[in-house]
């Protein structure tokens, strides 16, 4: 239990860390799409510059991903006493 525990609290700490927000209109569907650049590939053999000659152009790979989006939510006593806490409606 406690080795499902860590690793449900370790990907919510790397989507904390890493993840960006964005938000979906209303009543649009629940596919988004992004776009990236892939990365280079490094050169296991580099090769010497000249000065005065431009080195090789190499082009750009750009990806598109779609994910479905869901809403997951759980609400407790404690989430709701903590929300108005906040607000000041209820003083701790």
């Amino acid at each position: 239990m406690s080795a499902t525990v860590l690793d449900v609290a370790e990907r919510n700490m790397v989507l904390r860390q890493f993840g960006d927000l964005h938000p979906l209109p209303e009543n649009s569907s629940k596919t988004i799409r992004f776009t990236r650049q892939e990365k280079f590939t490094v050169d296991t053999s580099p090769t010497q510059l000249t000065e005065g000659v431009p080195p090789e152009a190499e082009g750009i790979t750009i990806n598109q991903v779609e994910a479905t989006t869901e809403q997951l939510a759980k609400n407790s006593h404690a989430a709701r006493k903590f929300s108005l806490i906040k607000s000041g409606k209820l003083r701790s």
